[in-house]
């Protein structure tokens, strides 16, 4: 039984190989389907559907190009925040790193006043130590 999708909003949020099958017509075993999420009349979102690509673009009453295309550039967006989130993970990270080998070593930069990694770890007697000093 099909999913009644008439005068019902959507935002596409990208595909998922984790859901192999539609919630709007029932067909199992898909490579993938579009996760959409549904918005109610004040455009805030509730529910999320999956659907195969073909039932994402009659739902959305748009032609199945333009879901693809439209599908590839939340994919792209979504792998660009989860790089951006990663990337500030990492930069936080570097930053409590070199104080720590700042605040234990007194610091050793070069002519250009950027920290020397790794005569600092040389000084805490190597990178082994240094990380278990580090952790502890």
């Amino acid at each position: 039984m099909a999913l009644d999708t008439t005068a019902r909003a959507f935002r596409i949020l990208g595909t998922s190989d984790e859901v192999t099958s539609c919630d709007c017509c029932g067909k199992v075993g898909l490579k993938s389907t579009v996760a959409l999420v549904e918005l109610d009349a004040d455009g805030n979102e509730s529910e999320t559907l999956y659907f195969g690509c073909t039932c994402a673009a009659r739902a959305m009453r748009r032609e199945v190009k333009e879901v693809r295309r439209e599908v590839a550039h939340a994919d792209r967006a979504e792998i660009a925040r989860k790089n951006a989130e990663r990337s500030a993970r990492m930069d936080a990270e570097n930053k409590r790193w070199f104080a720590f080998l700042i605040e234990r070593t007194g610091g050793i930069f070069d002519r250009h006043g950027r920290p020397e990694v790794f005569e600092m770890i040389q000084r805490l007697g190597g990178f082994k130590a240094a990380r278990e000093g580090y952790a502890g």
